[in-house]
């Protein structure tokens, strides 16, 4: 008889079980890692993109994140008008955590009409796995830095 028996059946089934349990995880934890990187990359062309309307208006800028509601603004140094920009940050970043000027509920780096913020600060950004990616920004030349 050809064929395959029923203990053999199962021994293969069993191999591809234990190996499904290796891969799977570790390709989550790839897909996680990678939307790290792209929420802190998103983030650093946002203070950039703060640096350079500060430059292009002459005017004072403000990047304020919410490390609690997972979001951030752009606007003017001026409480009446509306943010350039708001955007949220992914809910697959698990917690924020900022080092710049807190004012109520949001972190503060300040931009002048020359592009150097007023201090120094972080951002850093965790995932579930307790991986972090920290986003510097240099104060002496307004460097935006992700490692």
């Amino acid at each position: 008889m050809k064929g395959f028996s029923l203990i053999e059946l199962i021994i293969v089934l069993s191999i591809l079980a234990v190996l499904s349990c290796i891969i799977i995880p570790n390709s989550l934890s790839l897909g996680n890692n990678i939307l790290l990187e792209i929420e802190a990359q998103k983030i650093a062309q946002d203070i950039r993109l703060a640096q350079q309307l500060a430059v292009i208006n002459n005017y004072t800028y403000i990047f304020e994140i919410n490390c609690n509601k997972k979001l951030y603004i752009i606007r003017k140094n001026n409480a009446f008008q509306l943010p350039d920009k708001k955007a949220e940050i992914s809910p697959g970043i698990y917690y924020i955590k900022s080092n710049f000027d807190k004012y109520g509920d949001y972190y503060r780096i300040y931009f002048n009409s020359n592009s150097i913020p007023a201090q120094t600060g972080t951002i850093k950004l965790y995932d579930r796995y307790g991986r972090k990616k920290v986003i510097s920004v240099a104060v002496a030349s307004g460097r935006v830095i992700v490692r």
